[in-house]
């Protein structure tokens, strides 16, 4: 990580190294001047990115009513979140000389047809919908065609989206390739929220946002994160920290320093109302 003047620059600083770093700050220093609370706690998990098993271990533990996720919203409260779909494709080919590309199956042709189909049908049905196309790789074998290809892509699907038929409809696209389909796997579906700007969380943030002077408008969390495994567990996330995510996984992302600072002081009074609920 580097500083310029007052920006943090480095992989991770807005996602979300920063909101980890406020959250460790809002409780260290409230434990320091206060003393503990019951019924919060901070939990750092792992996986958030691959398996979110760090999220799925945690609810298996612990059962809190509401939960503030520290992922990057600009410090705008994010009460809706958008569903995810993570898809892993395969097609297969003929092996042959690479001077017979046109007279063979080629895997690689077979994946960019379907990706193109599938990119094609999502934007002009979905437009709201978000597809990002991960990572495609061919098998490498010299001077060849390939017989084998997989892609990754990812859905960002509006909260109240229906996935399951979104799914279905993914499934009949492949199926009318016409012996050029892949196979899919999904590997992970997670249904999107949207909460109500009502309830303990919510007034509590209102209540701090007012006392700051800060304008409190909300927006949806348009990624994934454990926030979606945290809801199906039944606990209510609100999702607020430091950082872009727009900046988040570039060679440019940064977070401004006077921001993190100004989330610590959020978050120690979350849990200072906190106190004030539990007295």
């Amino acid at each position: 990580m580097t500083i310029d003047g007052t920006t943090a620059f480095g992989l991770g600083t807005a996602d979300m190294k920063s909101g980890c770093a406020a959250m460790i700050e809002a409780f260290t220093s409230h434990y320091e001047r206060r003393g503990g609370i019951a019924g919060a706690a901070l939990s750092l998990v792992v996986g958030e990115e691959e398996t979110g098993d760090g999220a799925a271990a945690l609810v298996d533990e612990v059962h809190p009513a509401w939960s503030v996720v520290a992922e990057p919203t600009d410090m705008v409260p994010a009460l809706a979140h958008y569903g995810y779909i993570e898809i892993e494709l395969d097609t297969s080919g003929e092996r042959s000389h690479a001077s017979m590309a046109k007279t063979n199956d080629s895997a690689v042709k077979t994946m960019l047809n379907l990706l193109l189909k599938m990119s094609q049908h999502l934007d002009a049905a979905h437009p709201e919908l978000i597809c990002n196309i991960r990572d495609v790789h061919s098998s490498e074998g010299g001077f060849a065609v390939p017989d084998s290809c997989s892609a990754s892509i990812d859905l960002h699907v509006p909260p109240k989206a229906n996935l399951g038929k979104l799914v279905s409809e993914i499934e009949e696209l492949n199926q009318s390739m016409n012996g050029r389909k892949a196979e899919l796997s999904f590997e992970t579906v997670h249904n999107g929220y949207d909460l109500p700007m009502q309830g303990l969380l919510p007034e509590i943030i209102t209540k701090v946002y007012k006392e700051q002077g800060l304008p409190l408008k909300t927006a949806p969390f348009r990624s994934h994160s454990d926030a979606s495994i945290l809801w199906a567990s039944g606990i209510r996330p609100i999702i607020l920290g430091p950082g872009q995510l727009s900046k988040a996984h570039t060679y440019h992302e940064s977070v401004e320093i006077p921001q993190v600072e100004q989330a610590a002081h959020i978050y120690y009074r979350i849990l200072h109302e906190l106190e004030n609920v539990k007295e």
